[in-house]
């Protein structure tokens, strides 16, 4: 039996997100699914500084923690695979 490389286990285990990229500009999958994320994200902290200017802290708050967890979870899927390499 021999033993998989780092890159064979991390292809399969991603082996379900298409190649081709959706928004047809011929970047990847990832490049858009990204792409995609981070306009929402900005979009979102728009809305949570609408929310702090109308004194509603609650929502300021939940929306922008929600945005930097997310933002967390794009750094950690996106740049740390490419500084591995």
């Amino acid at each position: 039996m021999v033993a998989a490389s780092a890159g064979e286990t991390a292809d399969a285990m991603f082996s379900f997100i298409p190649v081709e990229g959706f928004l047809g500009t011929g970047a990847p999958f990832a490049a858009d699914l990204n792409l995609v994320v981070q306009v929402a994200m900005g979009t979102a902290l728009l809305v949570g500084a609408f929310f702090a200017r109308h004194r509603r802290y609650r929502a300021h708050a939940i929306c922008q923690t929600t945005v930097l967890l997310l933002n967390l979870v794009m750094i950690a899927a996106v740049m740390w695979p490419a500084m591995r390499q």
